[in-house]
C-alpha cells in the first residue's frame, strides 16, 4: 500500500477517533481541534525540516488558514442543523 494512503487513513483515524470514543459531542469536538492542531504542527515540522524551510512562520500560517476555513464550517453546520431541526442526540 502506498505511504499517502496510509498516512492518510492514520490521521482520518486520530481526527475522528474521540466522536468513537466519547458520548459527549462537545468534548469531541475540543478533542478533534486538538488533534487537528498537533497533526498540523507535526506534518509542517516535518516539512520544515526536510526543506529547510522556518517552522513557526510555515505552522502558524497553516494554522491560521485551517482554522479559518473550519470556525464558518462549524457555523453554517449549526445553522442547518438548527433550521433543519436536526439536533444532537446520543445514543
Amino acid at each position: 500500500m502506498n505511504c499517502t494512503i496510509v498516512a492518510f487513513l492514520i490521521s482520518v483515524e486520530f481526527l475522528i477517533f474521540p466522536y468513537l470514543l466519547l458520548s459527549d459531542p462537545f468534548i469531541s469536538l475540543l478533542l478533534i481541534v486538538m488533534n487537528t492542531v498537533i497533526l498540523i504542527l507535526i506534518l509542517n515540522y516535518n516539512l520544515a525540516v526536510a526543506k529547510d524551510i522556518h517552522f513557526r512562520r510555515r505552522g502558524s500560517e497553516t494554522l491560521a488558514i485551517s482554522m479559518r476555513i473550519a470556525a464558518p464550517a462549524f457555523v453554517i453546520n449549526h445553522i442547518v442543523m438548527e433550521f433543519l431541526h436536526l439536533g444532537l442526540r446520543s445514543y
